[in-house]
């Protein structure tokens, strides 16, 4: 009986969201759902389907180090999350040395993944890689079509210096289909990023000799990304020309289940790695890289579920996570209190999403809530959000109304992480928090 009411459920959530739209859906959920449902005049709706898994790829990482690399140090591969950020929860992986500077590993990832990393060795503490310019190095990228290798080449550590010789790097951005230049699209090479300018150019200095993964992305995945290896020589400026392909662009229905105790005056929004989920392709305050105000909001259902319409482009390596927060404030965990990131590899056809949140907390401290009152002088439409301090200021999450004046936010995670931290917040108004009010612990 349960399962004949949310298959109804998710049928009435498709009709609400997707109302007016002329296509058909194949629709992802488990065999034991499967009943016909007769055609209407409106629409078809296919019974859901189970979405099959995602085969994977060995992918070779070869990296070249400094000569005056520090011996007798591991250097470690180090996979970074940008939904929950950058500096926040990073995977590393030792890798084994071929000669005194030549490190190799290889890892499976699932095909059409947009792997994104960087190279760190392991002193007394960990030691990221810089760029030439002593820039720490944000991250390298590549991209998953089938098995393969790429060959990386670290120009620096924090507290090395570089001796070698540079070349450059420059090239122009183009739409395959000949519709002109392509501004504002991310180019990865060498540990260097930079996005093209009005005219689809882009041109990097000071890179390291031989060749490494030139990589064309597009914050918001409108456009294939682009992959190929690039040579720099000495004192020469190498051109490499850029043709990306235009994505489709299909529907996602996300619907998840929250756990039990989850506010009911809560907002449950979708951070995600794409432009249009919050990512801002920036650093923000304490290794951030997600704004909770640009994240899609989830609307509530009357079986207590959420559900999301998005229109995303084919493709497109999804990663992403529920939250009531930021990509790190009040995030999904799962059982063991980790963060949770989502991968979803966005098909070429519409599909139901289903997902389901373990929990809100990352371990058994109760939450925190923080509760405010909005002078009358205020007007009703300022919006207000709530900032906390942990080492520095981090980007205002939005307060949950409880109508008129007043305000509340409760905090469930990560409090475990951050338990011997000093623990401050405010609130602000308009997302004006320098003055913010109610600062305390």
């Amino acid at each position: 009986m349960k399962m004949m009411i949310r298959s109804r459920s998710i049928l009435f959530v498709f009709i609400l969201l997707l109302i007016g739209q002329a296509c058909s859906f194949s629709l992802g959920a488990t065999p034991t759902e499967q009943t016909r449902q007769p055609a209407s005049k409106e629409s078809i709706l296919p019974t859901p389907k189970p979405v099959p898994p995602i085969s994977e790829a060995l992918v070779t990482f070869q990296v070249d180090v400094p000569a005056n690399t520090p011996p007798g140090e591991g250097i470690y591969l180090v996979i970074l999350d940008e939904v929950t950020g950058l500096m926040l929860n990073p995977q590393r992986y030792l890798m084994q040395a071929e000669s005194a500077k030549r490190y190799s590993l290889r890892l499976p990832f699932p095909l059409g993944s947009v792997v994104k990393y960087r190279y760190a060795r392991q002193s007394t503490s960990s030691v990221d890689e810089y760029t030439s310019d002593g820039l720490p190095v944000r991250y390298r990228m590549y991209y998953v079509a089938n098995p393969g290798a790429t060959q990386d080449i670290v120009a620096r550590w924090r507290e090395t210096n570089f001796v070698d010789k540079i070349g450059y790097l420059e090239g122009t951005v183009t739409d395959a289909k000949g519709s002109g230049p392509l501004s504002g699209i991310l180019v990865a090479f060498g540990g260097i990023q930079t996005f093209t300018a009005e005219d689809g150019t882009y041109f990097m200095k000071n890179l390291p000799l031989g060749t490494q993964n030139l990589v064309a992305f597009a914050v918001d995945g409108s456009y294939r990304v682009f992959q190929q290896g690039a040579v720099i020589a000495a004192d020469v400026i190498t051109n490499a020309p850029i043709q990306l392909s235009k994505a489709a662009q299909v529907s996602l229905v996300f619907v998840v289940t929250v756990p039990e105790g989850t506010p009911p005056m809560a907002t449950v929004r979708l951070a995600g790695n794409l432009l249009q989920l919050g990512n801002t392709f920036s650093d923000l305050a304490v290794g951030a890289n997600t704004l909770a105000e640009r994240m899609p909001v989830l609307q509530k259902l009357p079986d207590g579920s959420y559900a999301t319409n998005l229109t995303l482009p084919a493709g497109a390596d999804l990663r992403y996570k529920y939250t009531l927060g930021d990509g790190f404030w009040n995030a999904e965990h799962n059982a063991r209190g980790d963060f949770v990131i989502r991968q979803l590899i966005v098909s070429d056809t519409n599909k139901l999403v289903q997902d389901h949140i373990v929990t809100w907390r990352d371990g058994q401290l109760s939450p925190l809530s923080f509760e405010y009152t909005a002078p009358a002088s205020i007007p009703a439409s300022e919006t207000i959000s709530i900032q906390f301090y942990v080492y520095d200021w981090t980007q205002s999450i939005p307060a949950w109304s409880l109508g008129g004046s007043n305000w509340t936010y409760i905090l469930f995670s990560p409090l475990k992480l951050l338990k011997d931290a000093t623990l401050n917040h405010r609130f602000c108004h308009n997302d004006q928090c320098e003055g913010g009010v109610s600062t305390g612990g």
